[in-house]
């Protein structure tokens, strides 16, 4: 009875649900072209005064309905929007996206667009009316478009204003509603009108509290009409009623996968459709029917059957490559050298395999698909593995849904282990992942068997510089420095230096301006599997001139200490995701000058964080007119539950304060007075 359904993409976390479904708050009316003076009058708003621009109200609502005129249910989604603008930082408000689903030739479609944009002049409300020559059409991908329109004469202080309705065909794509957004929100209130036939789970998430949450029924009916007469069926709906109040902007920090993991919102996921005199129809997907789409889908497994043209290429891609670890690189090698990525992902692939491999070119899911047809060419066991990238969200297992992931890597197993390969980057060593695919498991895709595996990496954020320094008669610092790289920061410099030496120079002396940067040279360029080594001579300007009696020193200048803590909330609600380990390690050996003592230095230090999860250490002598100082520092944990945060957030304080010391040399035989 229905024409249509599709995966929808959700999740629950009990802590959103976590509220008295007894609250009640009085609902917001608003009436569409009239407002009121003082919302026009409002230039900060009280509860975040940096708001660039505050929700006034935002009211949905989804109600399943019967069309008569189909003879089916179909589901109509109302929105009423209000904004207030602050200052040109809240102008992009005004840039309205509204997203359609469509397959085939059913699509969903908008009706009753309209919108105002009120300014205050001499005190009179002046309302400029949304031109329908400014709303467009603009195709994402093959199932998803967007209504775009651009809310007119907009400037500081002005009010905007939208409704509109969506119908759709499409019963499992009950709108999902945030109640939180970039900026604050005044009022943010969601109704769905749910008959008795259909069952959607309800998927929550977030940390804002309800003022409304309340569920009732409400009597509905349908009535039939033919030349015989007319028959009434009566049923039952559930109204699900949700608001919000006063709630904060979402601020984005470091380390974290993305806002749509956090962000407070309510999902409706449908799982079973139930009619009188008819069985239950199971909607949601399970893994196995996951798997089998998979395997008959036309833009993934398919392409996999259609590789006949490999066959008279492998014998030079395996040419001296004799054991199956030889192998998997030789295939790994080739791909990632000469199959350019063209900067797009995916989970499905653009054209056939063949077409991939004569064309040179392809976006993440060709390129992967094709290697993983090559291995299973060369007699390797090699399946795709589906994932979602850190800045699409994570996967919950216990809900199959397919639309979720948006990326797929090879798995090769040998010997009774297995290794995660991407081919997408030449400049990346076999078995380490792009950074955004650590995000938690992915799902391998194989005929009867449903397996998840650990999106994890050997390679780590690795950076060690090692300076040699002495001073000069100007008081210059001169001297060799050495910075090796290894796993991702490796793979960084190498992206970096793509660009040409001359370019990389230029930045390196961009980034430490005032330095003398002579003779620098790399080691391991193209060795990938090899930490990257630069060198250089330097010359450093002058903390101080000969004769000075004193001299401030800054012990870290040779390393890239850190600035500015990347913590910055007193509190936070979600964990810190550093994805991969951190490990960085610095050592000077400074020559003083003649005439010159150390007064004064940094005490060492070794600080902790609880249960192992890092460490900075940090160790400074003076031996004759030698000195050296080794610090070290470590995340090893890639995962910080918020109770963690505040030890983390001082660790990092500490850190900083600590690599902020100066040493303090004096002229030999000063005597200074306290």
């Amino acid at each position: 009875m229905l024409k249509g359904f599709e995966g929808f993409c959700s999740f629950f976390i009990t802590s959103f649900i976590a509220f008295s479904l007894q609250v009640s708050a009085q609902n917001v009316k608003m009436k569409f072209g009239k407002i009121e003076n003082s919302d026009l009058e409002i230039d900060v708003y009280p509860l975040d005064t940096g708001a660039s621009a505050v929700i006034l109200a935002d009211v949905g609502k989804s109600h399943i309905q019967y069309n008569q005129t189909k003879g089916d249910f179909e589901l109509v989604f109302e929105r009423h929007t209000r904004i207030k603008v602050l200052n040109k930082n809240g102008f992009k408000w005004a840039d309205v996206e509204i997203p359609l689903y469509g397959r085939n030739s059913d699509k969903e479609r908008v009706s009753g667009l309209k919108g105002y944009t009120y300014n205050l002049e001499n005190g009179k409300v002046i309302k400029s009316k949304l031109d329908k020559k400014s709303v467009f059409d603009d195709l994402k991908n093959e199932y998803w478009s967007l209504k775009k329109f651009t809310m007119p004469n907009v400037r500081e202080g002005s009010v905007i204003e939208y409704t509109y309705k969506v119908y759709s065909d499409f019963l499992f794509n009950l709108q999902s509603w945030y109640f939180q957004y970039e900026i604050p929100a005044i009022w943010s209130e969601y109704t769905a009108v749910v008959p008795e036939y259909f069952y959607y789970k309800k998927l929550g998430q977030g940390y804002i509290s309800m003022v409304l949450a309340e569920e009732d029924k409400k009597s509905e009916s349908i009535v039939f009409s033919s030349k015989e007469g007319s028959n009434t069926v009566d049923f039952l709906s559930t109204v699900y009623h949700y608001a919000t109040k006063d709630v904060p902007a979402f601020k984005s920090e470091s380390y974290m996968t993305t806002s749509e993991d956090f962000i407070s919102k309510m999902d409706f996921e449908l799982a079973s459709i139930k009619y009188p005199r008819d069985p239950i129809r199971q909607i949601m997907d399970t893994w196995e029917t996951i798997i089998k789409e998979l395997l008959e889908h036309e833009k993934f497994m398919i392409r996999l059957r259609r590789t006949n043209f490999l066959k008279a290429q492998m014998g030079a891609v395996l040419s001296g490559a004799n054991t199956p670890e030889e192998k998997i690189e030789a295939i790994y090698t080739y791909v990632q050298q000469n199959i350019k990525w063209d900067e797009k992902n995916g989970m499905f692939t653009s054209q056939s395999l063949k077409d991939t491999f004569n064309k040179r070119v392809g976006n993440s899911a060709d390129i992967n698909l094709l290697l993983i047809a090559m291995l299973q060419e060369a007699g390797l066991e090699a399946d795709p593995v589906i994932l979602s990238t850190r800045n699409n969200g994570r996967v919950m297992q216990m809900y199959p849904i397919i639309t979720k992931f948006n990326y797929v890597i090879s798995k090769v197993s040998l010997d009774g282990k297995y290794f995660l390969l991407d081919a997408t980057d030449p400049f990346r060593s076999i078995g380490m992942l792009p950074y955004n695919c650590l995000n938690g498991q992915g799902f391998v895709i194989k005929k009867g068997m449903e397996e998840w595996v650990d999106l994890l990496n050997k390679e780590i954020f690795m950076e060690s510089h090692q300076a040699t320094l002495a001073f000069n008669d100007e008081m210059e610092l001169t001297g060799k420095i050495q910075k090796m790289y290894k796993g991702f920061s490796a793979n960084r410099k190498r992206i970096s230096l793509s660009g040409g030496e001359e370019k990389y120079q230029e930045e390196l002396e961009e980034k430490y301006e005032g330095w003398e940067l002579n003779e620098l040279q790399f080691k391991n360029k193209g060795e990938i599997g090899k930490p990257f080594v630069e060198d250089m001579d330097v010359v450093i300007p002058s903390e101080g001139e000969m004769g000075d009696d004193i001299i401030y020193l800054d012990p870290m200048i040779a390393g890239d200490k850190l600035e500015e803590n990347p913590f910055k909330s007193e509190k936070r609600t979600y964990p810190v995701d550093f994805g991969s380990p951190i490990r960085g390690q610095y050592i000077l050996n400074l020559d003083l000058p003649d005439g010159y003592v150390v007064e004064d230095m940094p005490e060492n230090a070794n600080l902790a964080l609880p249960e192992n999860g890092g460490r900075f250490t940090y160790a400074i002598s003076v031996k004759g007119k030698r000195l050296q100082l080794v610090s070290s520092f470590l995340i090893r944990k890639t995962l910080f539950v918020p109770e963690e945060y505040s030890s983390l957030k001082e660790f990092y304080n500490m850190y900083i304060a600590k690599c902020a010391e100066k040493i303090v040399l004096k002229k030999e035989g000063l005597v200074l007075s306290n």
